[in-house]
């Protein structure tokens, strides 16, 4: 059996937006990683929209190279709001990847 520690993020053009991901990783790190020692990569479902160049810099400042970033996109649908395809994605495609 594999284990991951699995998020649904949305990219943001503005970096700084990334700062509650970033602290949410770096407390994953604290609590999970040192203090447990399981050593889980952080498998981080997005919408297409998170950049080569963010995704470095997500894992730097995360002090973390086990990060992996799936584009989910193919699964999202424009036409309908966020939180209802988060919710869909949640329920039916993440066992694809699981």
């Amino acid at each position: 059996m594999n284990n991951a520690i699995v998020g649904l993020v949305r990219g943001y053009e503005d970096k700084s937006l990334y700062d509650k991901l970033i602290k949410r990783n770096l407390l994953l790190n604290e609590f999970v990683t040192d203090k447990f020692k399981l050593d889980y990569p952080y498998v981080l479902f997005h919408e297409g929209n998170i950049s080569l160049n963010d995704q470095s810099y997500i894992r730097y400042e995360s002090h973390n190279d086990n990060i992996i970033f799936v584009d989910v996109s193919k699964h999202w649908d424009s036409n309908i709001r966020g939180y209802i395809n988060m919710c869909r994605f949640n329920s039916f495609y993440i066992w694809d990847y699981c």
